[in-house]
């Protein structure tokens, strides 16, 4: 990796600290240059404002989500169903501190057009792949829409399923594509 993305990657890791331990309306150049110990001109050089920080954060997650995906993909076999199947182990392991997903949250709202550029791209190709799973198209959606809001939940509400339950709802999904599969 080059010096530029290892000081890129430090600045975007400094933006994700500043607000998951400050909140996204204390994301300010000042504090992510101070977090990251370089100056804001220095900051200014890779990002050129706020936005385009956010931006790249917001990115970088999708990136993440991707790569989690992938590797819950990589290990399931390879039949009908895998890509539903990875994406419902996939989304409890990429939970990021709430604070800081509550914080990225008002980042939205903040720059609607953050949610429009990646958010958009990102669940379409999420769709896409689901509805190419091998499982019904209405059951792919129910299972998709089921674990992003028990995704959402846990933001919004702490502990909103206990891990028992989360278990249990988990291992009825797997089984529900398991028969919708032999079908």
């Amino acid at each position: 990796m080059s010096q530029k993305n290892n000081k890129r990657d430090l600045i975007l890791d400094s933006v994700e600290e500043v607000i998951a331990e400050e909140g996204f309306s204390n994301l300010t150049l000042d504090a992510v240059a101070a977090k990251a110990g370089i100056s804001k001109g220095g900051l200014l050089y890779h990002f050129p404002s706020k936005q385009s920080l956010v931006n790249e954060t917001m990115e970088r997650l999708m990136k993440q989500s991707v790569e989690e995906l992938g590797k819950a993909k990589n290990s399931l076999p390879d039949k009908p169903g895998r890509e539903l199947k990875a994406f419902i182990l996939s989304r409890f392991r990429e939970i990021k501190p709430k604070n800081f997903m509550s914080a990225l949250i008002s980042a939205i709202f903040t720059y609607p057009e953050l949610h429009t550029e990646n958010c958009s791209k990102y669940r379409t190709m999420m769709k896409e792949s689901l509805l190419n799973s091998g499982v019904p198209a209405a059951k792919a959606l129910m299972i998709m829409l089921a674990v992003d809001g028990m995704w959402l939940g846990e933001f919004v509400q702490e502990n909103f399923l206990s891990e028992i339950e989360k278990k249990s709802v988990t291992e009825e999904m797997l089984k529900m594509i398991d028969e919708a599969v032999k079908v």
